[in-house]
């Protein structure tokens, strides 16, 4: 619609030199210079209607809509009769989206018959915007009545139907003005306009052609109206001609500036696309700012700030965002301007400094920006774009969020079919619902509808009453929303709405369902986008073809789904029937995750994930008991926790990551726990507020939470969690604890419930980020703190294969360690796991040390009086000169009758024993089946009695030496072993062997006197660098 026609239209004072020269100013299009003038003529004569009108005018085309609704309301005071005002004030309450004051502006202005068909077009476009079109057409309807034969008002209601989506009618009404007035050019334009928004091509070019025949005043239009059409046909070679003639006739026509931006786009060549769309900004319904800073001009900001304003739609603005890292790279503070619905997801975005919403003050910046312009500003080409994703990042997932999907699920695909029905190609872009209907029969897809701006019609009521689609828009009131739902999907299949940019964006793969005509970022004929890697294009193969693009993305959810390889992973702890006590299922493309990747080769090869750590839980948990799951990742430990005593054991996780916790909800629903498991989406710390997840490498097992204000995460602590549940106060807890580095904070969250008493244990991760600096202090605080509220500090020796709990130290090995209360007795030693293959094949980790490092740690673990855990957990460290000892020792012993091998490592020795012997292993770690697991620096000995004892290097890992020699000499008349003497004082390289003990010859006689040996045999083994003993018991 153009503005309404100037005030000197009516009957209005005399005219005077300034006013006159200002509306020549605005007659030639200088607005700004009008502007001016004006203010000159409204200086010389306050109360001259026509010169406040008119300046009213030329304010509301600069973008300045309050400085004109100033002036409106002036006039008005001063004449309110002046029906040219109303409508005038009618335009500028539009613009401003105050649109019930614009529709009683209209109604006043149409009681003028000189402007009655400007003012109810006027009307009927408020109405419109208003949402009341029914009231729109029914003031077209009462225009026509009273004047039938009115050729304009036909044509203004065509368009008033036209947008309101009742083509059939908007066509009949076009072609009554066209009766009426068969010989209006613009009539024929606009029914090949029509012709074109239908998708009616070929059509709309034999009218534009027939026109071009007939000549007129319109050329320069009916050259771009025909370019455009032959455009939406592929057609670009033909059109560029008829562009650069349309130029020609008219080198202002807006149109045909924004046609040829749009061929060269879809012809790739983005570079003069990017001048040619700058003739955006001079049509009407473009708003500009109202600013009194410049224009970016491109230059690096080095320490400047800009705003950027939105501009357009949603999708559009999300789009060019990803040059806000290039700004922030330049050393620019960057503002964003943009709808209330974005903000919420765009506040955490990287690099915005804030983000602002529609109707706020704008902060004070050096410069702005359009954000569409940027891609010009940056030079982009198709080859240059900036398509790194994802740019931006869902929001946790709040629990009303969580999407379960039924159990067989293999893929979970978002689907939305309608953009905004207010954009004005939408009745190409969009489709009807019922298109869809094809995929819903695809078995293993569970279907969610993320359509928005419209309720889903009736055909999709037998599809949601019989769950083949879950109706998601209820959930939605924000972008941050959407994004929250769709980082929990695994596809979004979507016609060319805000839904797919969101994708894109976010990096999750995408289909794409594109007109013939698409719009210019999609180019043509490709089936990739250079803006969006994650996303695929299906197009139309003919104009509104809607079933061809569907049939193309049924064909490829099909084989999609075919190609899911579903692993389906029973847990290796069993039930007494022998059946797995829970089962997952996920796609194998998950695998490439390293952290799932470690899960599933550790629950499926090596006895169990965290093995020693589910059968200490296992050992102890009771019903009635509560676990608190604390960075609960998958959810194993919890699936584990619930299943010991099905039903009476209640979990409570916590995990940071939404789609972790969607598949820990699945698997508990899958398995019947979900009653006894509650999934809490959030970060945990020391209290609650704001944070956000920073990711660790590439695994879903590595994300950290940082706190932080501005951040979407919720932050809880343990002790506010129980607080909302007072059903779980009073039982019996255990707490589980991996949080990567944020344990300390976890722990100081509990307070409460530690000081109830109730906590039977905590188990904790010392991870890596723990080794120096400030963590490692708050580390060591948490010890002590732990420590001093009487709790036992514990570890196994190797956490994949259990065997006993040993005191912890920190010798800076990545491990979960266990703090016992005075109440909780452990097990003398934990089962092994039930398989052959239990011994994962990489060694633990942990930091690499040399020399002095070595020698302290040593020295700690002696202080302590505790085993070197770490170093008994490596197999490396089971080799060495083990078998040249075995062979030295294997001809002392005896050929038959019961051999206890104490510290049997791999049971070397055996091999070399007669095979009439009962051999009997031993060690810190059941490396292998049948062997009996003990430690003896906890003076925990085999019981039994045994015809001989072998001590093959274990003397030196000893605290108390003499007390376990004397536990051999109550066990057995024999003892064989081998020993490292002191050699020349070098005790710092014994404490970096692990020693915790210097005898020499002398010395180690006398022990091993003083325990009730007599020493039958004492010599040096060179090939096994040891000395070689065989002892006896002293007679008497």
């Amino acid at each position: 619609m153009t503005d309404p026609t100037p005030a000197t239209d009516i009957n209005i004072p005399p005219p005077f030199e300034a006013f006159e020269r200002a509306l020549d100013l605005q007659k030639s299009g200088q607005l700004d210079q009008a502007a001016s003038a004006y203010e000159q003529a409204m200086a010389e004569r306050p109360d001259h209607v026509p010169s406040l009108v008119n300046s009213a005018v030329v304010l509301r085309r600069l973008g300045k809509l309050e400085a004109s609704l100033r002036l409106l309301y002036k006039a008005l005071e001063i004449d309110p009769r002046q029906p040219g005002m109303w409508q005038n004030l009618g335009e500028t309450l539009r613009r401003l989206k105050r649109l019930d004051e614009a529709v009683g502006a209209f109604k006043r202005a149409a009681q003028d018959s000189n402007i009655l068909l400007a003012a109810v077009s006027g009307l009927a476009l408020a109405l419109k915007e208003a949402g009341q079109l029914d009231e729109a057409l029914s003031a077209m309807e009462t225009l026509l009545a009273k004047e039938p034969g009115n050729v304009a008002a036909w044509a203004a209601f065509s368009d008033v139907l036209f947008d309101a989506g009742q083509d059939d009618a908007a066509q009949l009404a076009l072609e009554r003005a066209i009766r009426l007035k068969p010989t209006s050019a613009g009539h024929h334009l606009r029914m090949a306009f029509h012709q074109s928004q239908q998708g009616q091509y070929q059509t709309a070019e034999a009218i534009y052609r027939a026109l071009l025949r007939q000549g007129g005043d319109s050329l320069a239009s009916v050259h771009t109206g025909l370019a455009q059409a032959l455009i939406s046909q592929g057609r670009l070679e033909e059109a560029q001609p008829l562009i650069a003639r349309a130029m020609e006739l008219d080198a202002n026509l807006i149109d045909s500036h924004l046609a040829h931006a749009r061929l060269h786009f879809l012809a790739g060549r983005l570079g003069p696309g990017w001048a040619d769309y700058e003739w955006r900004k001079r049509h009407i319904d473009f708003t500009p700012p109202h600013l009194s800073v410049p224009l970016w001009d491109g230059l690096p900001l080095a320490g400047r700030s800009i705003l950027l304003l939105g501009e357009q739609g949603a999708g559009d603005t999300i789009q060019f965002l990803r040059y806000v890292p290039m700004l922030v790279a330049g050393g620019g503070k960057v503002f964003l301007a943009t709808s209330p619905a974005l903000a919420p997801l765009l506040q955490s975005m990287p690099g915005l400094a804030d983000v602002v919403t529609d109707g706020k003050s704008l902060p004070k910046t050096d410069c702005y920006a359009h954000l569409l312009d940027l891609a010009a500003l940056f030079k982009t080409e198709l080859s240059s774009i900036p398509a790194r994703v994802p740019y931006l990042q869902a929001p946790p997932v709040p629990e009303n969020l969580i999407i379960k999907a039924p159990q067989g699920t293999h893929l979970k695909v978002g689907l939305a079919f309608a953009g905004n029905p207010r954009h004005r190609g939408d009745r190409l872009r969009s489709m009807a619902f019922a298109k869809l209907a094809p995929l819903f029969g695809l078995q293993g897809a569970a279907f969610y509808s993320l359509q928005v701006g419209q309720d889903l019609p009736s055909e999709a009521k037998p599809f949601l009453d019989s769950g083949l689609l879950v109706d998601l828009a209820p959930r939605i009131g924000s972008f941050a929303d959407t994004a929250a739902l769709v980082s929990q999907l695994d596809l979004v299949i979507s016609v060319d709405t805000a839904l797919v940019h969101l994708a894109g964006a976010l990096g999750k793969p995408a289909w794409v369902l594109l007109p013939f005509a698409p719009d210019w970022r999609w180019l043509l004929t490709r089936q990739d986008s250079p803006w969006y890697p994650t996303l695929t294009l299906f197009r139309q193969p003919r104009p509104n073809d809607w079933d061809g693009a569907v049939r193309q993305v049924f064909k490829a959810l099909q084989e999609k789904l075919a190609a899911q390889d579903i692993l389906t992973l029973p847990s290796a702890a069993k039930r007494d029937d022998g059946q797995p006590r829970f089962t997952m299922t996920l796609p194998r493309s998950l695998l490439k995750d390293p952290g799932a990747a470690f899960i599933v080769k550790r629950e499926s090869h090596f006895g169990g994930y965290e093995y020693a750590t589910r059968a200490f839980l296992d050992a102890h948990l009771a019903p009635s008991d509560v676990v608190l799951d604390i960075g609960a990742h998958w959810g194993v430990i919890a699936l584990s926790c619930a299943s010991r005593w099905p039903g009476q054991v209640r979990v409570l996780a916590v995990e940071a990551d939404a789609s972790n916790a969607a598949r820990l909800n699945e698997w508990a629903a899958a398995n019947g726990l979900a009653h006894v498991i509650e999934t809490v989406v959030a970060g945990c710390a020391d209290k609650p507020g704001q944070g956000r997840l920073a990711a660790g490498g590439n695994s879903s097992m590595g994300f950290s939470v940082l706190p932080d204000p501005k951040g979407l995460l919720r932050l809880v602590s343990i002790d506010s969690l129980l607080a909302e549940r007072p059903g779980l106060r009073g039982a019996r807890g255990f707490v589980k604890i991996d949080v990567e580095g944020m344990e300390p904070e976890v722990v100081a969250g509990m307070k409460n419930l530690l000081a109830s008493g109730q906590v039977a244990a905590i188990i904790l991760e010392r991870g890596r980020g723990f080794d120096a600096g400030a963590p490692r202090k708050n580390f060591t605080r948490l010890l002590a703190g732990l420590t001093g509220q009487g709790f036992r500090l514990m570890r196994f020796a190797n956490e994949q294969l259990g065997g006993p709990l040993i005191p912890f130290v920190d010798t800076e090995d990545l491990c979960n360690f266990i703090a016992l209360s005075p109440g909780l007795t452990p097990l003398p030693s934990y089962p092994r796991p039930p398989v052959s293959r239990a011994v994962a094949p990489t060694q633990p980790e942990r930091a690499r040390q040399e020399g002095e490092a070595k020698a302290k740690r040593t020295t700690n673990l002696k202080s302590a009086l505790t085993s070197d855990a770490g170093f008994w957990a490596d197999p490396a460290n089971l080799s060495g000169l083990a078998h040249e000892r075995a062979i030295a020792a294997a001809p002392l012993l005896p050929q038959k009758g019961r051999v206890l091998d104490l510290g049997a490592g791999q049971m070397l020795l055996k091999k070399h024993l007669s095979p009439g012997v009962d051999y009997v292993a031993c060690d810190l770690v059941p490396w292998t089946e049948g062997t009996l697991a003990c430690d003896l620096n906890q003076g925990q000995f085999p019981d039994g009695t045994f015809d001989a004892v072998a001590l093959l290097e274990v003397l030196e890992f000893l605290h108390d030496p003499g007390k376990v020699l004397a536990a051999c000499r109550k066990a057995s008349p024999s003892l064989v072993l081998t020993y490292r003497l002191r050699d020349k004082d070098k005790i710092k390289e014994r404490r970096a062997q692990g020693w915790f003990n210097d005898f020499d010859e002398k010395q180690l006689r006398a022990l091993l006197e003083e325990a009730g040996w007599r020493i039958d045999l004492f010599v040096p083994t060179p090939e096994a660098k040891t000395t070689l003993i065989l002892a006896k018991p002293l007679p008497g």
